[in-house]
């Protein structure tokens, strides 16, 4: 049995027959907006050293959780001479902190991560003789215990799943999936769309009684709003494309996660093909909103969404539609239907003509300049669907590429393969995507995956084997090995990298 943690249209039908019209997925958690009007005044480090200049608390009784809006930050100082004041939030339950420079105020637009507790300590550390600051509290979003209405459709079988593509969208409360273009972008679903949204990974357990726990300030990730592109008009015409900026570490989710979804339209539809899906749906106590996976049977495809019968609640809207014989994503789950005690879903697909454009189109941080540097992926992968991915640059004179593989076994030995050429041939149970016409293989230093779930290796131009050499304008193709047992071994895709200066 699961749990709506709001009497929502979704929870009212589910209570009344159960025959249920359409409905939508997301699950906003509990809250309440509380007007706080703190102003801090000017204020100025006249001191000859850096000091705390302003401090004050932020307490709501007794709520689990909250996150606050300011209406005026005014942060003294220069960023990038390193003079600049920094916004600093400390949550008293559980220590963890956020700063922010001027920068990262604008970023956030003025609002905080979400923190655990009743009570946020609000300070601004100055340098001397940089000018006033000003800090102007404006509300508080804070968490209600939890009141939900149960909302069954047949027996719920969902498991909790360690998956790092997907992210809690609050305060929609939907699921949102980075996804394998350029800039590694999210999907959601288009009814999510919301002002001030973060992506939230790896996310814990809630409370016993249902609370949302949220996770520590480096796995919360702004929302650009600049980046978001969305349609909500009904199923199959149901979809957002998002960005997200940096976390506190300077991270992209990208790189703090180091996973991706791959994607595409739906294959040709099958009776016998089995879905996944993979998301935060609403549920009963420490279940509740964090992440939860599930097959399914896919029931049927129409021109722009799939019918699928995976088990869904609240909170699972945006989740992505997996097609588990491929791996890859194939469409967003946005709403459901209860006929029977039976659940009937819908799920925008991704060939979609109206997503596709804006896939076309990125806005924002989606928009990213330099990601063909890092390479583009082709060749299928293994039956793990391991991805291969790279960060920092193929610029020869930076020497700054790093290569991942996701989906490794923990404690596995690996190492990345690299060649001129490029193929696409039978290699046990994957394929070998490097090498072909006529270039050779070469073998990079053997690496462990330790106890993550990811392959990791910064390459070293001035190391490569046999003294070899990249040069400006050469295409390098690069793969990952890596053991699965003491008698099988897998592959990662391909990823195709033109070297620059």
């Amino acid at each position: 049995m699961s749990t709506s943690i709001f009497p929502t249209l979704l929870a009212l039908a589910a209570l009344a027959a159960p025959l249920r019209a359409q409905q939508t997925l997301e699950a906003a958690p509990p809250s309440m907006e509380l007007v706080f009007g703190h102003d801090s005044g000017p204020v100025a480090n006249n001191t000859g050293l850096a000091q705390v200049v302003i401090s004050f608390p932020v307490n709501v009784h007794s709520t689990p959780w909250m996150r606050l809006f300011f209406s005026r930050i005014e942060l003294a100082g220069d960023p990038d001479a390193g003079t600049g004041s920094i916004l600093r939030l400390t949550s008293i339950y559980d220590a963890e902190v956020q700063e922010l420079d001027a920068r990262g105020v604008a970023r956030w637009s003025n609002t905080s991560a979400y923190f655990n507790g009743d009570t946020v300590l609000v300070e601004v550390l100055a340098q001397p003789g940089t000018g006033a600051n000003r800090i102007v509290l404006d509300r508080v979003t804070a968490g209600k215990s939890m009141q939900g209405t149960d909302f069954v459709c047949g027996a719920d079988p969902r498991v909790a799943s360690f998956d790092g593509r997907g992210a809690r969208l609050l305060p929609p409360g939907c699921t949102a999936w980075m996804i394998s273009d350029c800039a590694t972008c999210f999907l959601s679903a288009g009814h999510c769309a919301a002002p001030n949204m973060i992506a939230q990974f790896n996310v814990p357990p809630s409370q016993a009684n249902g609370n949302l726990v949220h996770p520590p300030i480096e796995d919360q990730f702004w929302i650009d709003s600049a980046s978001v592109q969305s349609q909500s008009t009904g199923p199959g015409q149901d979809w957002m494309y998002l960005g997200a900026g940096v976390n506190n570490l300077g991270e992209t989710p990208m790189q703090h996660q180091l996973a991706r979804w791959g994607t595409m339209g739906p294959p040709p539809f099958s009776n016998q093909d089995v879905t996944r899906v993979t998301g935060y749906g609403t549920d009963i106590g420490a279940d509740n909103q964090i992440q939860q996976t599930l097959l399914g049977n896919w029931i049927n495809l129409f021109a722009n969404y799939s019918l699928f019968s995976n088990y869904v609640e609240g909170g699972n809207s945006g989740s992505p539609l997996i097609h588990e014989s491929n791996g890859r994503a194939i469409g967003i789950v946005t709403h459901t239907s209860c006929i029977g005690g039976a659940q009937q879903n819908y799920a925008t697909r991704l060939d979609q003509p109206n997503l596709v454009a804006a896939l076309a189109n990125p806005q924002g941080v989606c928009v990213a300049a330099v990601c063909n540097a890092v390479g583009s992926g082709y060749c299928p992968t293994g039956p793990l669907m391991s991805v291969i991915a790279g960060t920092g640059s193929a610029s020869v004179a930076a020497n700054d590429l790093v290569l991942h593989a996701n989906n490794v076994p923990s404690n596995k030995l690996g190492l990345f393969l690299y060649s001129r050429g490029k193929q696409s041939l039978p290699f046990g149970n994957s394929r070998l995507c490097v090498g072909g016409g006529g270039f050779p293989v070469r073998r990079l230093p053997t690496v462990n995956s330790g106890a993550g779930t990811t392959l990791t290796f910064a390459l070293d131009q001035n190391a490569l084997p046999g003294g070899d050499v990249f040069n400006a304008g050469e295409v390098i193709y690069f793969q990952a090995w890596f053991r699965v047992s003491t008698i099988a071994n897998e592959t990662s895709n391909g990823l195709e990298l033109l070297f620059g200066a």
